[in-house]
């Protein structure tokens, strides 16, 4: 498999691409190495191909880092309470399956919410005083309602965890 690739982007080299590809290597003891290439041309004076070169980076760890945020997204996501994230300004970002479900909206309707449009209960005023609250309890627990796409309302118990996580 790796032959046909190199192949392919030893053609492209010819043709003077430098375009950026992944590769997966087998070390020793049948161990899989994820590399980043970053591949060259080398033309000598008269525009002739010579070969190329190209700067090898191992990222296996990315790689497995990167799956295990897939797998814990995928957990959330299909988690069987309603998780939101919400930011200072009211706006929902991220709805999980559940959430989108129990409401009646899809994750790009309900993500171009504010609060306040499934909870009643708050208003941009009512908002910053709970977040500000929210922020210096860290974790809290309230009962409110939600309302549906439909207009029905429910009651509901939220766990709040107010985080920040790279000035966000």
């Amino acid at each position: 498999k790796n032959l046909e690739i190199l192949r392919k982007q030893q053609e492209l080299r010819r043709r003077g691409a430098t375009k950026p590809y992944e590769i997966e290597w087998i070390g020793k003891g049948n161990k899989k190495i994820a590399t980043y290439m970053s591949p060259r041309p080398i033309f000598n004076d008269k525009g002739e191909y010579n070969g190329s070169f190209a700067v090898v980076t191992d990222i296996t760890a990315r790689k497995k880092a990167e799956e295990q945020l897939k797998l814990t997204k995928f957990g959330i996501d299909h988690s069987n309470i309603g998780v939101f994230q919400i930011d200072d300004a009211a706006n929902i970002y991220y709805a999980n399956e559940h959430a989108c479900k129990s409401l009646g909206y899809t994750s790009e309707e309900l993500t171009g919410l504010k609060i306040w449009d499934i909870d009643p209960n708050f208003d941009s005023e009512k908002w910053k005083v709970h977040r500000k609250k929210t922020s210096e309890l860290v974790h809290s627990t309230i009962e409110t309602v939600h309302k549906r796409k439909d207009g029905t309302v429910f009651p509901v118990e939220v766990a709040i965890n107010y985080i920040e996580f790279k000035n966000k």
